[in-house]
């Protein structure tokens, strides 16, 4: 063959491939191709929600909630530690990421999460539950124990932005450029989403390549054209119902008591600074603060069997909480 010929054969293939691995998904495909042996879905706020909910019936509740651009995946290593160790696990995908459907009014959020949360642990007879949030999953959580304080024994945070970031955006503006000049014209490749789990994951971590392969596959649902975008800002929590004196996330986390633990990667997308500014304006908590060396943004899949261990060592001292704990 001649290289004219061997250049054009290549084009072709990756051309092909390309079109394929970058093409829009339904939902029912990733329903098919993720789904758990434990799934459920149930409506929740209005949406058909994509839940997994593990361990003894009886044991103390933990519910587990993810950041954007990811789902209820990241969390099988500490969902299996918390499980063993014989807490009820109950984990969630927050519309629209996932395998949970669209809100029929298109509005997602803090406010639908908050939403979904009590109607969850209403459906799933949960009175009381730490609620462990990591990126995005933390300001629905941290609402909740503002508003329902009966309701949440404590809170966990991995990595949890609450206030706008100023340090380390590059792989923010990279993402936003990306996602409005790029893939809208020549789709959204796997390598791309590859890259953008290592970031998140910690550099020099090892890759799991289904949770690569999954985080693309669910930002190219055919029914969610921008999911970052269509989820909102975690920044602060407008919904009249439960935040009519419009509070700011600076003044609600201020009177939190709930005990918490804030864990946080020194790779994150944010500073681990925020760690301490966070402890800060927490001070009624009396937070713990865990700080991990060349820990990513994605702390649930950093070293899970330590972070999951430090997690429980925290729940052990929850008031109220841990002597209800079953034997595992």
């Amino acid at each position: 063959m001649t290289t004219l010929a061997i250049t054009i054969a290549v084009a072709a293939v990756v051309t092909v491939w390309w079109r394929w691995d970058s093409r829009p998904i339904e939902l029912d495909e990733l329903r098919a191709r993720y789904a758990l042996p434990a799934s459920r879905f149930v409506p929740l706020a209005g949406v058909d929600t994509h839940i997994v909910d593990e361990g003894p019936r009886a044991g103390p509740v933990l519910i587990l909630l993810h950041g954007n651009a990811n789902s209820l995946l990241i969390w099988n290593d500490w969902a299996r530690a918390f499980v063993a160790a014989g807490y009820r696990v109950i984990r969630f995908d927050m519309p629209p990421y996932g395998l949970s459907g669209l809100a029929p009014d298109g509005r997602h959020g803090v406010a639908a999460t908050h939403a979904a949360l009590i109607e969850l642990m209403d459906r799933e007879d949960v009175s009381r539950a730490v609620l462990i949030g990591t990126a995005n999953g933390g300001p629905p959580a941290a609402w909740l124990a503002f508003t329902h304080p009966d309701r949440v024994a404590g809170l966990v945070f991995v990595n949890t932005p609450f206030y706008p970031p100023t340090h380390n955006t590059d792989t923010l503006n990279g993402q936003r450029l990306a996602r409005a000049y790029v893939f809208p014209y020549f789709g959204r490749p796997w390598f791309a989403d590859w890259l953008y789990v290592r970031e998140l994951a910690g550099r020099g971590q090892a890759i799991d390549t289904r949770l690569a392969s999954h985080v693309h596959d669910i930002l190219r649902r055919a029914d969610v054209p921008d999911a970052l975008a269509l989820y909102g800002s975690s920044y602060s929590f407008a919904e009249p119902r439960w935040n009519p004196d419009k509070l700011s996330n600076r003044d609600m986390l201020a009177r939190i008591a709930a005990p918490t633990l804030i864990m946080w990667g020194s790779l994150s997308l944010l500073p681990d600074s925020e760690a301490a500014r966070l402890a800060d304006t927490m001070h009624n908590a009396q937070p713990r603060v865990r700080v991990y060396p060349e820990g990513g943004h994605w702390l649930p899949i950093y070293r899970p069997s330590e972070t999951a261990a430090d997690v429980l060592s925290f729940l052990a001292d929850v008031p109220g909480f841990a002597t209800q704990q079953a034997t595992p």
